[in-house]
């Protein structure tokens, strides 16, 4: 079979109907199908596989007459054929024999071997001229890589963002997870929206809190695309939705000049409240506490909270809290019917540290 009745078969021809089709009409043709580098290797097996490398001198020159062909036609009809001018180049650059191998090697990329494409130059870039573009599997590769950086530093970003400054000692702590009984106030719980843990010092409830505000935050990045980093000009976006605060901290920050309003914690989308109960018990505190839980209550936002005592120990004697605050939290958590389904999300954080002996 000639190399015209390959291009036949390829073009989805007769082969009758090309007998009298040119040179010039079939490249025509076959460059109106959009191809890409497989399909000029193609094109070029075709044309070696017709007589270009052969042993027979005569097969041999008329191979070289039909590059001659191609170049010349080229050379008149260029403007609008750059990517077969890019293929001429190189027919015209080479012997005829082993094409397809040259071919394949100035394709592939010199980092993982794929076969790039062709572009056209515009302006400056390749003057208008065809040329072997970037590989597109590395140059993805190497978006994504910059996107997972811009990504993390959008993460620590944030966590230093004010009404976070989560500390480095609990941040950088290592192979700790977040608690499955957590994981409900990084999704839309109709029954449960708090969470409440409590245990002596050094259980890690202020750890899980931190693991909470991480995955929280790995989650909002991974939101994120190639296109929004660019639309933030690859700088970490503005932190928004989370407040991570102890209580002798909030307090603080409700008194004249803290800089702060009660509206700020109730309306955030997740509270971090940690080491409930050791602030001073004044009636004020009490109330805005009361006042903070109810709110937050109500309009079913997230909320989870640490302490070192349990509820009944917040209200009990001389408890600070009254027991509506405590009951919001019991709600916040599940309530009755999470206690009943036995996923009620109160725990206690039991020892994982001892001290030495007769401290």
């Amino acid at each position: 079979m000639n190399w015209h009745k390959k291009l036949a078969k390829e073009l989805g021809r007769p082969p009758a109907e090309m007998g009298d089709v040119s040179l010039v009409e079939l490249l025509e043709e076959f460059d109106a199908l959009d191809w890409g580098a497989e399909d000029v290797v193609r094109l070029v097996e075709m044309y070696v596989n017709a007589g270009g490398g052969s042993e027979d001198p005569a097969v041999e020159a008329a191979a070289v007459r039909r590059v001659a062909w191609m170049r010349e036609w080229i050379t008149d009809e260029g403007a609008d054929n750059e990517r077969l001018e890019w293929f001429v180049g190189l027919l015209s650059s080479e012997a005829t024999v082993d094409l397809v191998a040259e071919l394949r090697r100035r394709l592939a990329c010199e980092t993982c071997g794929a076969v790039r494409e062709f572009a056209t130059g515009i302006g400056g870039l390749g003057g208008g001229r065809a040329f072997v573009a970037g590989c597109p599997a590395c140059q993805r590769a190497a978006e994504l890589a910059r996107l997972d950086t811009w990504r993390h530093e959008a993460v620590e970003s944030w966590r230093r963002s004010p009404g976070v400054e989560v500390g480095d000692v609990h941040w950088r702590a290592q192979g700790v997870e977040l608690l499955p009984a957590l994981e409900h106030l990084l999704t839309d719980d109709d029954e449960r929206w708090g969470a409440f843990l409590y245990g002596d010092a050094g259980t890690g409830k202020t750890q899980q809190s931190v693991e909470l505000v991480r995955s929280l935050f790995g989650q909002r990045a991974a939101r994120y695309g190639v296109g929004d980093a660019d639309r933030f000009g690859w700088q970490p976006p503005g932190q928004s939705g989370l407040l991570y605060v102890t209580e002798p901290a909030l307090l603080a920050s409700l008194r004249p000049g803290g800089g702060r309003s009660l509206e700020e914690y109730t309306g955030v989308d997740l509270l971090v409240l940690d080491d409930l109960g050791t602030a001073s018990p004044t009636p004020w505190a009490a109330e805005q506490i009361s006042a903070l839980f109810d709110a937050r209550y109500r309009d079913r936002r997230r909320t989870l909270i640490t302490s070192n005592l349990t509820l009944t120990e917040m209200h009990a004697g001389t408890g600070a809290y009254g027991p509506r605050a405590m009951r919001r939290i019991y709600d916040m958590c599940g309530g009755r019917r999470a206690q009943e389904k036995g996923n009620l999300a109160v725990l206690r954080m039991g020892n994982n540290y001892s001290l030495p002996e007769g401290w």
